[in-house]
């Protein structure tokens, strides 16, 4: 979905998103890019192209991943009201939901029994602990700790890479980093966390 089609809004896009949900051969639609502080890349929420991707996510049982930060209330209030518009769709919200608070995390997951996030930018060291998400083991801090812990059936492991040299260069480097973060927490949420609810998503 990272598409100059998607970026320039155009609604032939939605043709072959359907045809391609429709082959029975894709498990999610994603990664749709929104405000992401790209300048002219961003999209916003209330997008009817959106809308329309959405609606086929959810004829086909298909989760959705949204990169979304948002930008100002108006652009909070257009995600919070398309996520309130799809109860019935699982969501994927890239990035730590946008940097969210762990406390504002606790109450998107209590408003949203079918919302997830992924980790994927936490191999990220030096902006993960710039945010108090881990410390300088980099290990989780104790808040972030406690959140997983809490509910660790709504994380998923994410190595946010996007060339076949940044693969060479960076995914066992990124992978070590997750098993170290995620070796602070409890046995029960590391499995969940590190491989279950990513299957659990994909063979629904």
């Amino acid at each position: 979905m990272q598409l100059r089609a998607w970026r320039k809004q155009d609604p032939s896009l939605v043709d072959r998103v359907a045809a391609q949900a429709t082959s029975g051969r894709f498990r999610l639609i994603g990664e749709i890019v929104l405000h992401g502080g790209r300048g002219s890349r961003s999209v916003s929420p209330a997008s009817p192209l959106l809308d329309r991707i959405v609606v086929i996510a959810a004829k086909h049982g298909l989760p959705v991943l949204l990169h979304q930060f948002h930008q100002d209330k108006d652009d909070e209030a257009q995600f919070m009201r398309l996520l309130e518009h799809y109860p019935r769709v699982t969501f994927i919200w890239a990035h730590m939901c946008g940097f969210s608070s762990p406390d504002g995390i606790r109450r998107l997951f209590r408003r949203f029994p079918r919302l997830y996030f992924d980790l994927a930018w936490l191999p990220k060291r030096k902006r993960m602990a710039c945010l108090g998400i881990v410390d300088r083991d980099f290990h989780f801090t104790a808040e972030w700790k406690n959140l997983l812990e809490e509910y660790p059936t709504r994380f998923l492991v994410g190595i946010d890479l996007t060339t076949h040299e940044d693969y060479e260069k960076r995914y066992s480097r990124f992978v070590a980093r997750f098993r170290k973060a995620l070796g602070s927490l409890n046995k029960d949420a590391v499995r969940q966390i590190a491989s279950r609810n990513f299957h659990c998503l994909m063979t629904r």
